[in-house]
């Protein structure tokens, strides 16, 4: 079916200036039908942690399919395209242009917006999706990239309150615990500090993964085993239970020898505290092994087998083999390259 859009029903319907979630220095300047391939959607601008097809894509078709357009629901926002003056850049309704492209609609009606700075541009297409009808709300991720996004944009000021602040503004719909979460994991991907680097265990810039590509370390088990050549892992944790556990697994598989861990801190000081806080994880990890060698020793008691606790840990497979890198400050005896740029000690020594 060919949709058919009416401009002052929806108006009446959706008058812009009741638009929900609206964000200060967003301004309306018209609603129009226009050709579909005269919006470009930028995968830049999708907020969504995958830019793939949203599941309730089919909804919305189906949606599309039975009732048409429905004037009730506000339009999606567009922006002119400051390249081609007769041509848009989409800032909402990812889904919906899935859907209409699903049913081969070639026109659309739209909202065009004008935004005095950048941040309001993204807190407008981050607040468009908490309301539900029928899009999916913001995801934590989401959240968090926008927000590290943001803060790479120099869009806000890199310090705890600033964040706070626009996660405050972006997700009212999240728990204050939820919010809580959403800083401690955009911490996780960028420092308030700059001289000092941090880490997370998910996917993509400043993730374990991306580290153990670049400096060829084995991690999440064997799988980089085939450019490290070994079995380990890259925990958030000094007393991570369940990796001891798949690790057991490992050995079965490809036979007893080192497992090696690498480790970084979710929450590095500044240096000198940083020194202690890594020696305070080495002497974490290593009283957690302890504990495992005086469970063997219990069980070989049981086999009326006397092995000191001490031999049984130091043949344990599992090895602290060093630390991230993460005091990036500029080091005059390097000149003014960072301080630490590969694999290094408890002190920060590199390791061979």
């Amino acid at each position: 079916m060919k949709p058919m859009f009416d401009v002052e029903l929806s108006l009446k319907e959706c008058p812009p200036e009741k638009r929900p979630n609206l964000v200060p220095g967003a301004k309306f300047i018209k609603r129009i039908v226009t050709k579909r391939n005269k919006v470009a959607y930028l995968p830049e601008n999708q907020i969504r942690y995958v830019s793939v097809k949203q599941d309730n894509a089919d909804d919305i078709k189906i949606s599309f399919q039975i009732n048409g357009y429905i004037h009730t629901e506000y339009p999606p926002v567009i922006v002119v395209n400051p390249y081609k003056q007769d041509e848009f850049i989409g800032e909402t309704g990812f889904t919906r242009n899935q859907a209409a492209d699903s049913n081969s609609w070639d026109t659309m009606i739209y909202d065009v917006y004008e935004f005095d700075s950048p941040l309001t541009q993204r807190k407008f297409r981050i607040k468009s999706n908490i309301v539900n009808t029928p899009k999916k709300p913001n995801t934590k991720q989401d959240l968090i990239n926008q927000t590290v996004a943001s803060l790479a944009a120099g869009e806000i000021e890199n310090t705890d309150d600033a964040i706070i602040s626009f996660i405050n503004d972006v997700a009212p719909d999240k728990s204050s615990k939820e919010k809580k979460n959403i800083l401690k994991s955009v911490r996780g991907r960028k420092s308030a500090h700059p001289s000092l680097l941090t880490y997370h265990c998910d996917r993509g810039s400043n993730s374990t993964e991306e580290a153990a590509l670049k400096y060829k370390l084995p991690f999440s088990g064997d799988t980089n085993l085939k450019l490290s050549g070994k079995l380990g892992y890259i925990p958030s944790s000094s007393t991570p239970k369940t990796t001891i556990s798949d690790s057991k697994k490992l050995l079965l598989d490809y036979g007893y020898q080192d497992i090696e861990f690498h480790f970084f801190l979710p929450e590095p000081k500044m240096p000198g505290a940083l020194y202690k806080q890594r020696q305070a994880h080495v002497d974490s990890f290593e009283n957690f092994i302890k504990k495992e060698a005086e469970w063997v020793h219990l069980l070989l008691e049981q086999l009326n087998i006397d092995v000191p606790v001490s031999d049984i840990e130091r043949v344990l497979p599992w090895k602290v083999k060093g630390f991230l890198p993460q005091y990036i400050g500029a080091d005059p005896q390097k000149g003014g390259n960072p301080k630490e740029s590969t694999i290094v000690d408890a002190n920060g020594l590199e390791v061979l």
